[in-house]
């Protein structure tokens, strides 16, 4: 049996143990298997990359000095069904290289190492493996490698260019994941350790950012694994997606030099959702549950509070969820 990885800063810890520090996705149970093309309308990208890494690379252990400013804006959703973990990335990049990336990796038995100083291929044990992801500058099937010279647990992968940026979706196999697990915990409610990481080149050679999900600040903080943060695999099976419910979203004055901001949606049906405002640097300034009636529905948000700069309005039902950016200027 051989293992996989690809560059797409993403760390996972498949079993069951405590964890030092962590952020927290919920996986939504998908009754459907999502297709794999890209659309991303299958996801709740609400978890916001935006830990900045230091640079250079080779810095030790507990380096605690943050790396460059962040000028990427990256999220990403999970889902999962009885046999398969998928995982959709949004990265908004005004300029995608060759040399862009981004990271998972995996220690599957949750062994919660510390490996620092040394280089991960060595510190890591025969459970943990990484995942590399390239060739993203164009629509297609990116480019998969492994730092170990692993084989990786892929079902299916696709990269589609947009406009800002581009959108990833990969499909992993959750026994060839579980290989070293007996019995394998295919199951509701599981807890699996997992960091992302985006790599960003501006210009080639000269690496312009690194930003991760959980680890901070050391650019060997992801040797570590009790530094990844968290998914849990929810029970809730979600069959609706949010774009077939909200056909508009938008939000006014925007940008915005106001106290108060307007979002309006039009539903075409009645749903409970969740409305949440996160900023670029990952911090959610708003989170509140409601519930739409068919026709337009209007909700005043006030900004006190909030510093200048790009906000994301985020309206999710669990399963998948639609986007609204706003700037605010005061």
């Amino acid at each position: 049996m051989k293992m996989k990885i690809y560059t797409l800063g993403l760390m996972l810890l498949m079993a069951g143990s405590t964890f030092a520090q962590k952020s927290n996705a919920v996986a939504t149970k998908v009754s459907v298997a999502p297709v794999i093309d890209g659309t991303l309308s299958e996801y709740a990208l609400t978890n916001m990359v935006a830990k900045s890494i230091a640079i250079p690379q080779n810095l030790e252990c507990g380096y605690t000095t943050s790396g460059p400013a962040i000028n990427n804006t990256t999220s990403f959703g999970v889902a999962w069904d009885a046999e398969n973990l998928y995982i959709g990335v949004r990265v908004i990049d005004a300029a995608v290289i060759a040399e862009d990336m981004v990271e998972l990796f995996f220690s599957m038995k949750n062994e919660e190492t510390t490996n620092c100083p040394g280089n991960w291929p060595k510190a890591y044990t025969s459970s943990e493996y990484q995942y590399q992801v390239s060739k993203l500058t164009a629509t297609g099937t990116p480019t998969i490698t492994s730092p170990q010279g692993a084989e990786p647990a892929i079902v299916a992968s696709k990269v589609v260019k947009t406009a800002e940026g581009y959108d990833l979706e990969i499909q992993f196999l959750l026994s060839e994941l579980d290989f070293f697990i007996d019995p394998k915990p295919v199951n509701a409610n599981r807890v699996i350790g997992f960091d992302l990481f985006n790599v960003d080149y501006d210009v080639a050679a000269t690496r312009a950012g690194h930003i991760s999900w959980n680890a901070c600040c050391s650019d060997r903080n992801w040797t570590e694994s009790k530094n990844f943060g968290t998914v849990t695999l929810s029970d809730v099976t979600s069959t609706k997606d949010i774009n077939s419910i909200v056909s508009t979203l938008s939000v006014y004055p925007n940008p915005a030099n106001t106290d108060k901001v307007s979002v309006e949606l039009n539903a075409l049906s009645s749903e409970t959702a969740t409305i949440s405002v996160v900023s670029s640097l990952s911090k959610t300034v708003y989170n509140k549950n409601v519930t739409f009636v068919p026709g337009q529905n209007n909700f005043e948000l006030s900004t006190n509070g909030w510093s200048d700069g790009v906000y994301y309005i985020l309206v999710s039902n669990g399963k998948s969820n639609k986007t609204q950016k706003l700037v605010i200027t005061k």
